[in-house]
């Protein structure tokens, strides 16, 4: 580079850390309510979420989904309905991705929607009343039609790092024909945990972001990043930078 030219620095070392595991409280399968998967639900009279394996599953047996025990369809009521859990993010996560498996064989375009909101703990969902204020949406779906288990993916900002996330799944019905039945499945939720300590060659540059930028070196300077998990690993990578006059 020539003198004055700024610089960013990249390190593809990660740690992920699984917060909500799709093998377990993200599959639905340890039993058959919200309550045994450590979620809670908000329900009201109609096209209430179930947890059943009568929709099917994208793995092991149970879901959750819009119907009843012997049912998998929405109904003519308007609804709002919504199931939930509070989440611990870890200091310093980043790459805070959400992902779970969307089936919704039958849609009603721009009027049945399934929605995904972050919020605190401080607001609680209520049966039939879409999230407003204090509630991010993160996720909105009404169209095409799902006829199998298809990956969502979100990505969360990086500002929740450090806080205790309340995700909640949202259906909207409104009480028109055709009436949406989703399912979902395999919830995860991942996070980059790993510390970074970045120093230089000559002496004077330190960082422990993950991804420096804007960096100006007036003369070659070698910078090297250590990447360290909890448990001890540690990975350590080296770069030099050029300086031409």
């Amino acid at each position: 580079i020539c003198t004055g030219d700024a610089i960013n620095l990249f390190s593809s070392a990660s740690n992920t850390e699984t917060l909500i595991n799709p093998l377990i409280e993200g599959s639905f399968d340890p039993g058959s309510t919200f309550a045994n998967n450590g979620w809670n639900e908000v329900n009201g009279a109609n096209n209430k979420w179930t947890c059943n394996a009568y929709a099917g599953a994208n793995t092991g047996m149970n879901s959750a989904y819009i119907g009843t025990e012997t049912s998998y369809a929405g109904t003519a009521n308007a609804s709002v309905n919504h199931f939930y859990r509070d989440v611990v993010i870890p200091s310093g996560s980043t790459n805070i991705s959400l992902k779970f498996y969307l089936k919704m064989p039958t849609i009603h375009n721009g009027n049945d929607f399934v929605r995904v909101y972050t919020t605190t703990t401080a607001y609680t969902p209520v049966a039939g009343t879409t999230p407003g204020t204090g509630y991010t949406q993160v996720f909105s779906y009404t169209t095409p039609a799902l006829a199998n288990y298809t990956l969502q993916t979100v990505s969360l900002p990086e500002a929740l790092a450090g806080t205790t996330v309340r995700i909640v799944f949202t259906y909207i019905c409104n009480a028109t024909t055709p009436f949406a039945n989703p399912s979902i499945d395999d919830i995860s939720l991942t996070v980059n945990k790993a510390n970074y300590s970045w120093s230089s060659s000559p002496a004077g540059f330190s960082s422990s972001l993950q991804n420096p930028t804007g960096l100006t070196p007036n003369t070659n300077t070698t910078y090297t990043v250590t990447a360290s998990a909890a448990n001890g690993c540690s990975q350590t990578a080296s770069t030099t930078v050029t300086v031409s006059s």
